[in-house]
């Protein structure tokens, strides 16, 4: 898996966390930094922590061995 294609899984899975917060919410920014080129077979995204106005959220990549290849993080706005 390239590292685009990651990014794109790793976006996604923050995007579905925070939907599950609220419907309404949009994507203000993200970060992801990438540990290993392995390929990502597993990503866990939660809620760090949530206001009135915005969510912030963070994401994990793991890899067969259940070693973390990429993390992440981002804030969504809450309408």
């Amino acid at each position: 898996m390239s590292k685009d294609a990651a990014a794109a899984q790793l976006v996604a899975a923050l995007n579905e966390a925070a939907l599950r917060e609220a419907p309404s919410a949009d994507l203000v920014s993200v970060e992801l930094n990438f540990l290993s080129a392995e390929a990502v077979a597993r990503v866990d995204a939660r809620t760090e922590r949530r206001t009135r106005t915005l969510a912030f959220l963070v994401v994990d990549a793991f890899d067969r061995a259940g070693a973390r290849v990429a993390s992440g993080s981002s804030v969504h706005k809450i309408a």
